[in-house]
């Protein structure tokens, strides 16, 4: 049961004035248009509002008051019978002796018409009144209690109530595609509610059905749609998956948002930094979408130190001498062509020739490597070994200027 002048922050024996004094300030502190979106806010503002309701009615406080003096005006009494004001006194005697001494009882004197209890009307009307008084007690104390129960239920039920509706607004905004809104009202649920799992449960199953849906998206190549619920994924799904940073990378690219494309891939990289691929793809869009040489070449040069790291940890520091280059993936092969070329254009020739160097030892029988250590030793006026290399490209089926070939070759 509520004590509403506990409620209003009043005493017991306020005037009405007090009451409505306290009423009006605690309902413009609480009044929903001051607490948007608070619903522990709105629910005290009805409490408050039941709590003026009771006290202003002349009748209706009657009642309360009385259900308060039966509830807690009471004397309580622990499990050792004593009332809780007033503990017994503790006893200092060791007997009766130590107080009176030793009394001879022969001596006592002999009462012949000593008064004697009667049974009669009298005394059976006496105990029918005391069990009475007893029954008017527990019938109070009990009603008391029920009347607290269904107050405390008619609450409870008034909550879960409002939960349900709040539950049922946050599917309707994901029906119309709201999904961040839907799962902000969840949030606020589970932040006042944080015992109760079912609505922790309602968020996973509604981010699982958003998993579900954005993976639709993505296949359908409708990256807009995907990029909306991925979003949502990635700020209210504990744990993220990496796929869903893979995912959105991917469709960032797709619609042309290549910072935040290279910003999802470098996540994924930092939990996966032996899948050289990833920084592969950073370069790339630098290079080919943004134009920065710089910023490439350094991406690269990450993905050049995971070839390396991979590698070491799997055949030792010396793993270019027994590494099989015919099990090696293309990506490798690939990532020292890019950075030769772009080694070429910072005018990293030296460094160039180390990236074309490892080209043509992980794929010997291909033209590319020997082609481009060539131009880098030409920059670096290695003039015989540009018609070494020229000479192999064009063995390799690389279409090498005659020209170009006549001019180093007969030096």
């Amino acid at each position: 049961m509520y004590n509403y002048y506990q409620v209003l922050d009043i005493s017991r024996d306020s005037d009405l004035k007090t009451i409505r004094s306290a009423y009006k300030r605690l309902a413009l502190k609480y009044h929903p248009d001051k607490n948007p979106n608070n619903k522990a806010a709105e629910e005290y503002f009805k409490l408050v509002n039941e709590a003026h309701q009771v006290l202003t009615d002349p009748d209706k406080k009657f009642q309360h008051d009385q259900l308060l003096h039966a509830l807690y005006d009471r004397p309580r009494q622990t499990a050792s019978g004593y009332t809780t004001t007033a503990p017994p006194k503790k006893r200092t005697e060791k007997s009766v002796y130590e107080r009176y001494g030793k009394y001879d009882w022969r001596k006592a004197p002999k009462y012949k018409n000593a008064p004697h209890y009667k049974v009669d009307k009298d005394y059976f009307k006496t105990q029918l009144y005391t069990l009475l008084g007893v029954f008017i007690i527990a019938i109070t104390v009990i009603g008391g209690v029920s009347i607290h129960e269904y107050f405390k239920a008619r609450e409870e039920a008034k909550i879960r109530a409002a939960n349900q509706m709040v539950i049922m607004m946050a599917h309707a905004k994901y029906k119309k595609g709201d999904y961040e809104g839907a799962i902000v009202l969840l949030n606020g649920l589970i932040d006042q509610f944080p015992i109760d799992q079912k609505y922790s449960d309602e968020k996973d199953k509604m981010l699982a059905n958003l998993n579900v849906l954005a993976a639709g998206f993505f296949n359908q190549q409708n990256y807009k749609d995907a990029i909306k619920s991925l979003e949502v994924i990635r700020d209210y799904q504990q744990p993220l998956q990496l796929n869903t940073w893979k995912m959105l990378a991917d469709c960032y690219y797709a619609n042309e948002n290549y910072p935040a494309a290279i910003h999802a891939l470098k996540y994924v990289y930092d939990q996966e930094t032996s899948d050289a691929s990833l920084p592969m793809k950073i370069g790339d869009i630098y290079y080919e979408k943004l134009d920065r040489v710089d910023l490439a070449l350094d991406a690269y040069t990450e993905a050049k130190k995971s070839f390396k790291d991979t590698y070491s940890k799997a055949f030792g520091e010396a793993f270019e001498f027994v590494l099989p280059v015919e099990r090696t993936p293309d990506l490798y092969y690939k990532l020292f062509i890019k950075r030769g070329q772009l080694n070429i254009e910072a005018e990293n020739y030296a460094e160039a020739i180390t990236d074309f160097n490892w080209a043509t030892y992980l794929r010997p029988n291909r033209p590319d490597g020997y082609f481009y250590r060539g131009v880098a030793e030409e920059k670096s006026n290695l003039l015989r070994k540009v018609c070494m290399d020229w000479q192999k490209a064009k063995q390799l089926g690389k279409d090498v200027d005659a020209t170009l070939l006549k001019k180093y070759c007969n030096i």
